[in-house]
């Protein structure tokens, strides 16, 4: 059984590789150009971390609720109370990592005087 699951986290994991090498990407971008701009780049590693956990952890996500029925042998109920306290979590960790990454799109930028002189 566990196998099985195992195999299904991988799989979903690999539906998601395109995704995945694009965040690889912006995290070699935002190395590339610590230097230049220190704080954006920070906040932009941090956001892209978070992203890619979060995949990580959603595709866990997809089969946890199955493996613990199983294990545990919950109640439906019980299945959606943890399936919904499980979503508002991801949802505002998901929420956070988006702030991050408009405050590295946002962050460093100069005024159009300071620009201009």
């Amino acid at each position: 059984m566990f196998s099985d699951i195992f195999g299904a986290i991988l799989t979903n994991l690999a539906i998601q590789l395109p995704v995945l090498i694009a965040m690889l990407v912006g995290i070699i971008i935002a190395i590339a150009t610590w230097k230049r701009n220190p704080k954006s780049s920070l906040f932009a590693l941090i956001a892209i971390a978070l992203f890619i956990i979060l995949r990580v952890l959603g595709a866990v996500m997809n089969f946890l609720p199955y493996m613990l029925s199983r294990q545990f042998d919950l109640a439906p109920s019980q299945i959606s109370l943890f399936s919904t306290v499980s979503g508002v979590i991801f949802n505002i960790l998901d929420a956070g990592a988006w702030g991050l990454l408009l405050a590295a799109i946002f962050s460093g930028r100069k005024r159009k005087a300071e620009q201009e002189a």
